[in-house]
């Protein structure tokens, strides 16, 4: 899920980030709405067109955003949706790792006690502890 999110959010933007909106529409400019929408229609390929696009939306609607959300609501829009997108991706993937791991917690527990047969309390502890410590860093830092 976090591959996913980071996914997402490298196909929403184009490399070189803030360096983008130096050489982007000026923002003062009359015609910069219509600036903005060519740059998503005039790629070579569609995506970078769209990333394009939406980079030059978080410059132009990003700095100053409840003023321009007043003023340009309709414009503005893909920018708004692209930022609650975002967010609830990466919530969404903090829910998923969570509930991930309270299941691993309740699968391992169930495994070893019918699996595993330790001679001491401590031991069938310790044998839990290990796999859950094992199983949650695996969903948790490496996926």
């Amino acid at each position: 899920i976090v591959i996913s999110v980071k996914a997402v959010q490298e196909s929403l933007q184009v490399d070189g980030g803030a360096l983008v909106c130096n050489t982007g529409p000026d923002p003062e400019a009359y015609d910069v709405q219509e600036q903005i929408v060519w740059a998503k229609y005039s790629q070579s390929t569609s995506a970078r067109g769209t990333a394009l696009y939406q980079t030059y939306l978080e410059c132009y609607c990003g700095p100053d955003f409840g003023k321009k959300l007043e003023k340009e609501r309709d414009f503005c829009n893909d920018y708004v949706t692209n930022q609650q997108t975002l967010s609830a991706l990466a919530i969404g993937s903090v829910g998923v790792v969570l509930a991930i791991n309270q299941l691993l917690q309740l699968v391992l527990k169930i495994l070893a006690g019918t699996l595993e047969k330790p001679h001491t309390i401590s031991a069938w502890e310790k044998g839990i502890a290990s796999r859950i410590f094992v199983a949650q860093w695996i969903n948790t830092g490496l996926l």
